[in-house]
């Protein structure tokens, strides 16, 4: 997980905001709640100006702070649109 969030970091270092996306994409679907994944990605989406999405990646910080176990099953049982 952390060569794949280096690899974000660095495209987002860049300005390469779809690339540093697209990077954490290839994050396996439970690593992606990990608060460092999501924080990650709360960077990225807030440099691309997606602020929907990244007032739904701060509340997967909050949940994961205070229920970590409800967080990822709630995130992968999701369906685009809820």
């Amino acid at each position: 997980m952390t060569e794949i969030l280096s690899e974000a970091e660095g495209y987002l270092e860049l300005g390469m905001i779809e690339e540093a996306w697209e990077a954490t994409e290839n994050l396996e679907p439970l690593d992606r709640c990990e608060p460092l994944a999501a924080e990650m990605r709360l960077r990225i989406a807030t440099a691309g100006e997606k602020w929907e999405l990244g007032e739904a990646l701060a509340n997967v910080l909050i949940c994961s702070e205070i229920e970590p176990e409800r967080c990822r099953i709630a995130f992968i049982t999701r369906t685009p649109g809820d």
